[in-house]
């Protein structure tokens, strides 16, 4: 038997990490700087004890010589991906191509771990050996599954919708008032003027009170024909704008906090990442 192997090709009884590990496969790897360098595709587990060693990543598109592997310890799993954040592209590109039919020999193991390790690091030259995990070196993480402890808190979330609040209804309708129009109008009066005579003159055949002569004077006066007419005096547009205004809810949140209590006369350092890395 192979001493790694796909976690792909075990039970779940067969690996102490099936269940989380599982959860790791097609998630996006991503690199120093956030950079994306392709997605995780398997896990190799140690077929001697069942602990995750390697992250397989397809650092291609399609074809899987373009697998590497990358060491578990390197990794931090998010629900979203796997963030390997001192891996660099160009790193992942050193590394040797992993194909599943084919064992993963001490040769490529060590070759990797001077591309990840750096120039400095001295490999074991006895090649006779199985590969040293360092799994009794405490400060040596790279090849060891993280034990994590996740911590939750609730966090507000606000959806907004519309709904129908009230209603303006416009219309019209006519009112009367009384108005008062003043109008000049004119009208004719007859006017009498008598003059008396200064050399007064007889008249010659005519008899008083013969004569009956009669005056008709017409008089005409104006009259106002009050009319009304309908003028546009005013415009009424209707529109909607949007006001906003902030109002505040108070909503109670939880959240867990990590309790740390030693036991025994010890200290213990607990570190807390800022920035998520």
């Amino acid at each position: 038997m192979p001493r790694l192997i796909p976690l792909s090709r075990l039970g779940n009884t067969q690996s102490n990490y099936s269940a989380e590990a599982g959860s790791f496969m097609g998630k996006p790897a991503v690199g120093t700087n956030d950079i994306p360098i392709g997605t995780v595709r398997d896990v190799l587990v140690d077929a001697d004890n069942g602990r995750l060693r390697y992250f397989v990543v397809n650092i291609g598109r399609h074809a899987s010589e373009e697998d590497v592997l990358v060491p578990v310890g390197m990794a931090r799993v998010e629900d979203d991906a796997v963030f390997f954040g001192n891996l660099t592209l160009d790193q992942a590109r050193q590394l040797q191509h992993y194909r599943p039919e084919a064992d993963v020999t001490l040769e490529s193991q060590l070759r990797d771990e001077s591309v990840l390790r750096g120039t400095t690091y001295q490999a074991p030259t006895d090649t006779n050996a199985h590969f040293d995990y360092r799994d009794q070196d405490a400060g040596d993480t790279l090849f060891k599954t993280p034990q994590r402890l996740v911590l939750l808190e609730e966090r507000v979330i606000v959806e907004k919708h519309w709904e129908k609040v009230g209603e303006v209804v416009i219309s019209k309708h006519v009112e009367t008032h009384p108005e008062q129009v003043d109008v000049s109008l004119a009208r004719e009066e007859v006017v009498i003027e008598r003059h008396p005579v200064a050399s007064p003159q007889p008249v010659q055949g005519t008899t008083l009170g013969s004569g009956g002569e009669t005056v008709h004077v017409d008089l005409e006066a104006e009259r106002a024909k009050v009319q009304k007419q309908a003028y546009v005096t005013e415009e009424v547009e209707v529109r909607k704008e949007i006001v906003t205004e902030v109002e505040t809810f108070t909503v109670p949140v939880r959240r867990e906090v990590l309790d740390v209590e030693p036991a025994g006369a010890m200290d213990v350092a607990v570190t807390r990442d800022e920035g998520g890395q």
